[in-house]
């Protein structure tokens, strides 16, 4: 489902906030409900100041800074984020072959948002490689935490006592 959010000219591109890393069940990524709506704040005239106005509650998950009109090079800023997102994001996004470049930086470290800059070869989506990126992630945290969870009801761990 799109959504257009008042006080940004109702303009919202596909996004995805996937599995979770950011609290969305994980059926909702795979049902048609892959892509909900992001603010575009990179229109002509547009300034990021409508953010401002905002409260922390009414942001969106993530809002799109810069880009160019094929989305092939976009700067995402992920709200209520840090560096532990961010880097396993950057990492899971240069696994991708189709990406040219990609980084992350935390603007300020008493604000609680980190800015992800994602270059495409051959004028591919950024906001698609986001996409798979969060839902891979997502998918290795599952396996990682079903894997801890299977060896421990095994009990194949070392046990040792404090003193």
């Amino acid at each position: 489902m799109v959504t257009r959010r008042e006080g940004f000219n109702n303009q919202v591109v596909p996004h995805v906030i996937a599995g979770a890393l950011f609290g969305v069940s994980r059926g909702a990524a795979g049902s048609g409900e892959r892509f909900k709506g992001i603010v575009l704040l990179s229109q002509p005239g547009q300034k990021n100041s409508d953010l401002t106005s905002m409260s922390t509650a009414e942001l969106p998950k993530v809002t799109i800074l810069q880009r160019n009109p094929e989305l092939s090079h976009a700067t995402f800023a992920l709200h209520e984020e840090t560096h532990t997102i961010g880097n396993a994001l950057r990492w899971m996004l240069m696994k991708n072959p189709l990406v040219e470049f990609c980084g992350y930086s935390a603007p300020h470290p008493s604000e609680p948002v980190i800015h992800v800059r994602i270059q495409m070869y051959d004028e591919h989506s950024a906001l698609t490689a986001l996409v798979d990126a969060l839902e891979n992630l997502d998918m290795l945290a599952v396996s990682v935490n079903d894997k801890y969870k299977s060896n421990l009801a095994l009990g194949k761990f070392e046990r040792f006592d404090e003193e």
